[in-house]
């Protein structure tokens, strides 16, 4: 359900992020591939916890930034397709019975994404953690329809 939300959450501020006067996104290259920041004042816009739990602020990433977020996504999606349990070891190590599928499930996908990654179009949004840490959410969306206004 909450997945559902984010999801709808997300395309319907996509459809409606060209309606700011600001441009609230801007367009980039990171490693030749196209990307959008979500500013920071648009996401204190959309405050609400779908982009992550423990964020309390939020911040505009720079290009070294993304790039070096670009570069460990990529390795953890890569990691993902050989060894899930290493990936994400805070699932593998869950006492319930979920993490068998659900590790299996993470590597199918990965797999999917690995092997169409550079037909990703990414959004980066910087998220200030309750800790003080910074963190960029990356998403990940399939080429979108020639034309699309972000």
């Amino acid at each position: 359900m909450r997945v559902a939300i984010l999801i709808l959450f997300l395309a319907l501020g996509l459809m409606l992020a060209p309606a700011y006067a600001d441009e609230p996104f801007t367009k980039i290259t990171v490693n030749g591939h196209v990307g959008y920041i979500l500013r920071e004042k648009l996401a204190a816009k959309l405050d609400v916890d779908f982009f992550h739990e423990r964020a309390i602020g939020y911040w505009t990433p720079s290009l070294k930034d993304l790039t070096a977020a670009e570069k460990a996504a990529n390795q953890k999606i890569k990691q993902t397709t050989i060894a899930p349990e290493k990936a994400f070891p805070e699932i593998a190590s869950h006492p319930g019975g979920f993490a068998i599928p659900t590790l299996d499930k993470l590597k199918s996908q990965a797999i999917g994404i690995d092997k169409n990654y550079d037909s990703y179009i990414r959004q980066f949004v910087g998220l200030v953690l309750y800790n003080g840490k910074k963190q960029i959410y990356c998403n990940y969306f399939l080429n979108p329809r020639i034309g699309y206004r972000w």
